[in-house]
């Protein structure tokens, strides 16, 4: 399926007409940006990652979603880690370790009040789905992506799809680098 599938089974239809709030968490800098399902970006921005706590780091995220929820018809959030992204469960992260364990889709509805739907994803996975989507990947069937910032991850597509693998950690490097 393409991207617009994966945004219509998890966005719905109507809302493709949108904005979409998307946020990176990273071990040092979270950016987040403002983008229609065409891929335009219309707005943009960073601020630190808190690390200290996990009050400190649902603050700052709720924070930054509220200021934009009510323009937004989605919420995507890349995270480093092992995630589950049906369930929304971060399972582990070495830099987040304090979100081990948390349904943080939940978690941030709650917090945050929100009434539009939140997709998170392993940081790696969302970049080939964005480089898939808009970028250098786009149209083709087989990939594996390296990323590399504060931390290292990798993602696979095969036959089209983002592959998890049955533990959600198809094609990550881990601590091999």
């Amino acid at each position: 399926p393409s991207f617009w599938t994966f945004c219509k089974r998890y966005f719905g239809e109507k809302e493709l007409a949108m904005q979409y709030l998307a946020i990176d968490v990273g071990g040092t800098t979270t950016k987040y940006g403002l983008v229609s399902a065409t891929g335009a970006l219309s707005q943009q921005g960073e601020q630190p990652t808190m690390r200290a706590s996990l009050a400190d780091f649902m603050a700052s995220l709720t924070g930054l979603i509220r200021l934009h929820k009510a323009h937004v018809a989605g919420i995507g959030l890349a995270l480093p880690g092992v995630i589950d992204s049906q369930q929304g469960l971060v399972k582990a992260s070495a830099t987040l370790p304090f979100l081990e364990g948390l349904v943080l889709g939940t978690q941030l509805t709650t917090a945050a009040d929100l009434t539009v739907p939140i997709l998170i994803e392993n940081d790696g996975n969302a970049a080939a789905l964005a480089e898939h989507w808009r970028g250098n990947l786009a149209g083709t069937m087989n990939s594996a992506m390296v990323v590399l910032g504060t931390g290292v991850g990798a993602s696979l597509f095969l036959n089209g799809q983002l592959y998890h693998g049955s533990h959600h950690v198809a094609g990550e490097p881990s601590f091999m680098v």
